[in-house]
């Protein structure tokens, strides 16, 4: 499925190009205000991981021991730039998912291969 139509792109020239930097306002339980929209105003959040996981048996399910989920995560979009088993690509946060202790992010679709 690719990125909702209505996707806001946030176009920074003191960004970088391996940053993400979009956000769905009309993904259910996003909101867009300066708190809970990362990628809007002169406050915008960026944050650099490298060690997201895919879920051991859903690909579509990532989480970032280092970056815990926040409801305020849902309706942004996330950018992978590499990765064993992942596919580079722009993926919108569309939920979260409890599995035991962990909370996992639910994207848009698979982003590589389970267990990554």
């Amino acid at each position: 499925m690719p990125l909702d139509w209505r996707t806001e792109w946030e176009v920074r020239t003191d960004g970088n190009d391996n940053w993400g930097g979009g956000f769905f306002a009309g993904r259910t339980g996003a909101t867009k205000t300066a708190t809970d929209n990362y990628t809007y105003g002169p406050s915008y959040q960026a944050w650099t991981g490298t060690d997201l996981i895919i879920n051991s048996t859903t690909n579509t399910l990532v989480r970032s021991p280092s970056r815990p989920f926040a409801n305020a995560d849902i309706g942004h979009v996330i950018q992978i730039t590499g990765g064993t088993g992942f596919t580079t690509g722009f993926y919108e946060i569309t939920g979260s998912v409890v599995d035991g202790s962990d909370v996992w992010w639910s994207l848009d679709r698979a982003a590589g291969t389970a267990g990554s």
